[in-house]
């Protein structure tokens, strides 16, 4: 806890972005970015892209990839909600550029929800693409996910540990479902075609 208070003040206070970029802080240059990049781990982007990717899967006759999709991403957010009411944590007590409808900070939300989905979308179309596109495309979403979790620590919305507790604990989510249900696994749908 000592290291997620010294890390706030150090962003609050410019310090970070001088060890970062090597000169005179300027925090303001941080915050539009972040303000823009954290809008992809809010729970309302994150259910209409997973709506959006579901159906877009049903669309080319993938409907276990679509509930995966779908399922894997509102399971996750109901998740954060519940363990963040049990877990609770506070948030940095700092000017923030946003209000909370809740306090507990551990784990975020943003973080933990950007994670299933973004995970939920790679594990389904991975076996479908050539190799170099698996790496792209994993690189891609892991980056997208790692944005987002930063610009919530820039944003002063939550401490570095409850942005990797969401990720390690999306990870964790989204991959025990996979290991269950098998997304990628479309022999039952095909069969079924061909007995209709």
């Amino acid at each position: 806890m000592r290291y997620d208070r010294r890390t706030a003040q150090n962003i609050s206070h410019g310090k970070f972005f001088q060890i970062m970029i090597g000169r005179a802080p300027h925090v303001g240059r941080w915050v539009e970015p972040s303000r823009a990049v954290t809008v992809f781990g809010d729970a309302r982007f994150i259910a209409a892209l997973a709506i959006g990717a579901g159906l877009l899967l049903l669309t080319i006759k993938r409907p276990r990839a679509a509930l995966f999709v779908v399922g894997a991403t509102f399971s996750g957010v109901l998740l954060d909600l519940v363990v963040r009411s049990y877990i609770g944590g506070v948030r940095p007590a700092m000017p923030s550029p946003f209000s909370f409808a809740s306090q507990d900070g551990m784990p975020s939300g943003h973080a933990l929800d950007a994670t299933v989905c973004f995970g939920a979308i790679v594990l389904v179309c991975l076996p479908h693409l050539p190799i170099a596109a698996r790496i792209l495309v994993a690189a891609a979403a892991g980056a997208l996910v790692a944005a987002v979790a930063v610009s919530r620590v820039i944003l002063l919305t939550h401490y570095a540990s409850d942005v990797i507790g969401g990720v390690a604990l999306g990870l964790a989510w989204v991959f025990a479902l996979a290991a269950l249900f098998e997304p990628w696994d479309e022999r039952s749908e095909s069969m079924s075609g061909a007995i209709t």
